[in-house]
C-alpha cells in the first residue's frame, strides 16, 4: 500500500470508477481500486482503516450475501458502509457459486436477485458492481447481471487493466 502511495496511486471506490467508465467522469491518472474478496468482519477489515485516516483511501468488500451470515456481522459491515470507508458490492449469496454458461438459470438468479435483495434490506442500496464469484462468469450470467442491474463486473481472471479508452475485453 506505501508503495502504491509513493507512486502517485489514489484509492477510488465504486460509484467514481463507474462514472469514469460511463461518463468520462475525473478521478486521478494513477487510480486504484482495493477489492477485498469474500465477506469480511470489522476486524479483519481494520487494516485498511488507516489507510482511509491517512490518504482517504476507500476499500470495496466484495460482500457475500449468505443467509448464514450472522446478524452481528451484517451490523458491523452496515456501520462500516455508513462511515464511508467501505463500499461494499456484489459477490453472490451462496459462499463457493461459480457462475458460468453452464450455470443453471435458477442458480444465476439466484446469486443476482438474492445479493440485491439482501443488499436492499441490509444496506438500503442496491449495489452497482458484481465482483464474480470465484472469478467466473460467462455471457448469461452477464447478460442477468445488467437486466436485473448492475453496472459493472469484476473478476480475479487475469483481464489487463483498465487504463483511460483501453479496456482489454478477452485474452
Amino acid at each position: 500500500m506505501i508503495q502504491l502511495h509513493d507512486q502517485g496511486f489514489k484509492a477510488i471506490d465504486t460509484p467514481q470508477f463507474l462514472t469514469f467508465m460511463e461518463r468520462n467522469g475525473r478521478i486521478p491518472p494513477r487510480s486504484v481500486l482495493l477489492i477485498q474478496e469474500n465477506s469480511h468482519s470489522a476486524d479483519e477489515m481494520r487494516k485498511f482503516r488507516e489507510y482511509r485516516d491517512v490518504w482517504g483511501w476507500p476499500v470495496v468488500n466484495g460482500w457475500v450475501s449468505s443467509p448464514s451470515t450472522p446478524e452481528t456481522m451484517w451490523r458491523e459491515n452496515v456501520e462500516m458502509e455508513m462511515e464511508g470507508w467501505v463500499d461494499h458490492q456484489s459477490q453472490g449469496l451462496i459462499p463457493g457459486t461459480v457462475l458460468s454458461d453452464d450455470s443453471s438459470k435458477t442458480v444465476i438468479s439466484r446469486e443476482l436477485k438474492g445479493s440485491m435483495d439482501a443488499f436492499a434490506e441490509h444496506y438500503a442500496k442496491n449495489p452497482l458492481a458484481i465482483i464474480w464469484p470465484g472469478g467466473g462468469f460467462g455471457i448469461r450470467p452477464v447478460e442477468a447481471a445488467r437486466q436485473l442491474g448492475y453496472q459493472l463486473g469484476f473478476t480475479s481472471n487475469s483481464r489487463g487493466p483498465v487504463m483511460y479508452n483501453w479496456v482489454p475485453l478477452a485474452d
